[in-house]
């Protein structure tokens, strides 16, 4: 059996744990096992590490997910649609530049023409990182 992979705690970085926990009230008739439920967290220990974040759920795959999803920060969102935006800039001013018009050194023609490709793969490292990690 293929071992449960969860991401560490959001808060406090520590590699949490996964419990199926009895459940001594019948308030979940409905669920398939009204007896227990999983519970997936941050730990806190006899030495009082942990930050005792938590997530339960009857259902021990949607538990798993729950815990595994991180919420972007506006920051990032941000940060991702101005990078985006520059990508655009990019993308459908530059071909129109007038060149032969333009007083630009060498220099800054070279990065009008690297900075695209940077701006690009920054966007795809972004999203894809943020999609390893759960971010939604």
């Amino acid at each position: 059996m293929e071992a449960t992979k969860l991401l560490p705690c959001p808060f406090c970085g520590r590699a949490p744990v996964i419990k199926h926990v009895p459940f001594s009230r019948d308030v979940l008739a409905q669920a398939p096992d009204p007896d227990s439920y999983w519970w997936i967290g941050c730990e806190i220990d006899a030495n009082i590490t942990g930050c005792g974040i938590g997530h339960s759920n009857i259902d021990k795959a949607d538990a798993v997910e729950k815990w595994n999803t991180r919420a972007r920060s506006a920051a990032f969102d941000a940060l991702l649609q101005a990078a985006r935006a520059t990508e655009r800039l990019f993308r459908e001013a530059l071909p129109k530049f007038n060149w032969g018009a333009s007083a630009l050194d060498a220099n800054a023609i070279a990065l009008l023409n690297e900075v695209p490709s940077q701006v690009s793969a920054a966007i795809t490292s972004a999203e894809k990182a943020a999609t390893e990690k759960g971010e939604r």
